[in-house]
């Protein structure tokens, strides 16, 4: 195969600019900007801190310190015009928060912190995906830094340090554990990818999957398993073949939860449903979990 920048070299009209050198570098090799990992160690927590206002949770806060961050920061990449065919993102991104935010006006809303905020919660995720499509928002960084928080937060629970409004089941500063088991699942699999060499990968998908377990969560341990099966066999395959096989894994998933959703350890799943009704009880009277804000005045 011919080395990419012989090619670049090679030809008259191309030229091998600063954008398109940094598009073509491998992740895993990218160096940490210190600030962007950090704020995404706790850009998952849904906990309020007992000085913050009850919509402020940590992780919001890190993610309005991200964007801010990230409008002094020149874009790293460009969307649209050769060799990119992302110029269709923004206005469906658009397009997409428009609708979102007309819905959110429009909807009546039963939840205790009203519409404006979380529309406001709207304006940041679109603009700190915006800005993470552009570069502005370093990828990498954010993904080191969110393993690294995920595997604290686990750390703390498991010290008892950490809120445990689920009993046994990881939750932590996540606060639910479906939330943090998909959180577990996902940023498991991005710090996955940016592992160097197929140990390093196998060692963090290990703890990962032991992890997600440690949450209960069904629906985690399903989208971890799809996302390994994806890692390991798409790029055996070309584009029909991928489609095949994102055809097989939804119908894996469907027979999944139709035959197989309450078998083993998942037989009783009445204590945490129980559980769950009681905290979203607890969320429509204006009051959060005990163990994250504390119920007295």
């Amino acid at each position: 195969m011919t080395p990419v920048s012989t090619v670049l070299s090679s030809a008259p009209d191309a030229v091998a600019t600063p954008q398109q050198d940094r598009t073509l570098t491998d992740p895993s090799s990218e160096p940490t900007r210190l600030v962007d990992a950090l704020l995404g160690s706790v850009l998952l927590f849904g906990w309020v801190p007992a000085v913050a206002p009850s919509f402020l949770s940590l992780g919001l806060a890190a993610t309005s310190a991200l964007v801010l961050v990230a409008t002094t920061r020149p874009p790293a990449r460009r969307l649209s015009g050769p060799p990119h065919r992302l110029g269709w993102l923004t206005p469906y991104v658009l397009g997409t928060f428009a609708f979102v935010l007309l819905v959110t006006v429009l909807t009546p809303d039963d939840s205790i912190f009203g519409w404006q905020k979380r529309a406001l919660r709207l304006v940041l995720i679109f603009a700190y995906l915006a800005f993470l499509a552009t570069g502005r928002i370093h990828l990498p960084s954010v993904v080191r830094g969110m393993a690294v928080g995920l595997a604290v937060n686990a750390g703390l629970f498991f010290a008892g340090l950490a809120p445990d409004n689920y009993g046994k089941y990881l939750s932590g500063f996540l606060l639910d554990k479906n939330q943090a088991g998909l959180s577990y699942a996902v940023v498991g699999l991005l710090f996955a990818g940016l592992q160097p060499s197929h140990r390093r990968r196998n060692l963090v998908l290990g703890v990962t999957a032991a992890l997600v377990w440690t949450t209960g969560s069904r629906a985690s341990l399903a989208a971890l398993a799809c996302g390994i099966a994806w890692m390991v066999l798409a790029h055996r395959f070309g584009r029909f073949g991928r489609l095949v096989l994102a055809v097989a894994i939804a119908l894996f998933v469907h027979t999944l939860e139709a035959s197989y959703a309450r078998v083993g350890v998942f037989a009783d799943r009445n204590g945490t449903d129980f559980l769950r009704s009681r905290i979203d009880g607890a969320s429509r009277t204006g009051r959060g979990p005990a163990s994250a804000r504390g119920t007295g005045p």
